[in-house]
């Protein structure tokens, strides 16, 4: 919390909104079943101030959770993908519904409007028809996130979501659940959640490298 308070992040609302998630974690919301039978692991933004956040999430599961069983069987753990719409539609969403079905997504968002400018859509109505003109690209945005989401379900491919406030409770609570998920998966996967093994195995071959 050190660093936070220094950034000037209220951490007295950090530590409010962890406790607030703390009836939240002790329940099971059907996410664990599907990831634990996953092979990819999907989380999807549609904001760019979620990038960090969702960055943040794959790396805690795959640093955590990617690493070999206790016989020496790879990890089991689905791979934790960050998608940024509308990018992400085209380079690998083809894929997702129409290849290896054994995938969940995680749609994370932030409570009210997406942001963007009007465009004048004027000498596009054969191409958009009943589209309103001009249109706010937030209102695009969120079609497309919610297209998206609607085909994802539509394959019967399971489809979760989790709304941020734009408070440091809110954030505390996401994180929380998150960390206390990663200690969950380890559990059932037994795994030490703790370490980097194969990634300090790259850093010693770097090292020698330099030399």
């Amino acid at each position: 919390l050190v660093p936070l308070a220094l950034a000037g992040v209220d951490c007295r609302a950090l530590l409010k909104g962890a406790a607030q998630a703390l009836p939240r974690l002790e329940g099971s919301s059907g996410i664990e079943k599907d990831v634990l039978a996953a092979r990819d692991l999907v989380l999807v933004t549609y904001r760019a101030e979620l990038a960090p956040l969702a960055f943040w999430l794959q790396q805690l599961w795959a640093e955590s959770l990617g690493k070999r069983l206790k016989d020496g069987a790879p990890s089991p753990f689905p791979l934790p993908v960050w998608c940024e719409g509308p990018r992400d539609q085209h380079a690998l969403f083809q894929m997702f519904l129409e290849g290896d079905p054994r995938r969940v997504f995680l749609f994370m968002d932030v409570e009210g409007g997406l942001p963007g400018p009007q465009v004048d859509l004027e000498g596009m109505e054969k191409l958009l028809p009943g589209v309103p003109s001009p249109l706010l690209l937030g209102d695009a945005l969120r079609a497309c996130r919610e297209g998206t989401a609607l085909a994802i379900a539509a394959q019967g491919l399971p489809v979760y979501r989790w709304v941020l406030q734009r408070n440091a409770a809110s954030l505390a609570a996401f994180m929380a659940w998150s960390l206390d998920r990663t200690y969950r998966f380890a559990f059932a996967l037994g795994v030490d959640p703790h370490g980097q093994p194969a990634v300090e195995a790259g850093k010693a071959r770097t090292r020698a490298l330099l030399k």
